[in-house]
């Protein structure tokens, strides 16, 4: 599903740091993203991405922030500083996967009624 909305993701092996990331493609089992590659003082590089565990935050209105584990896929486009690269899910359960879709639909809802 297509739409796009603002996240934070976390790197495992990482700082520690919850980076910024703009969700372009959704999906149950993952999502595509694209993030500055340089962000806190932190530059990313491809080999720091790629097929790294990581777990992506998702806050939305009156849902509850929903914490997710994965990992990256290979970066397609590199562009003005940003990369843009897919994110597999890893372990999501029912109860999670009923909270995307509440989160999803949440933020479909107020990109219609602002829109």
């Amino acid at each position: 599903m297509e739409g796009r909305f603002a996240a934070e993701f976390q790197l495992l092996n990482g700082s520690g740091a919850w980076l910024a990331a703009e969700v372009l493609d959704f999906s149950i089992a993952g999502i595509r993203v694209c993030f500055e590659r340089e962000q806190l003082g932190i530059a990313l590089n491809e080999a720091e991405i790629e097929w790294q565990e990581a777990l992506f935050r998702f806050r939305g209105g009156a849902l509850e922030e929903i914490l997710l584990k994965g990992h990256f896929l290979m970066i397609y486009e590199k562009r003005d500083g940003k990369l843009t690269t897919g994110f597999e899910f890893l372990e999501i359960s029912p109860e999670l996967q009923i909270k995307l879709i509440r989160f999803y639909a949440e933020h479909r809802r107020g990109q219609e009624q602002s829109g």
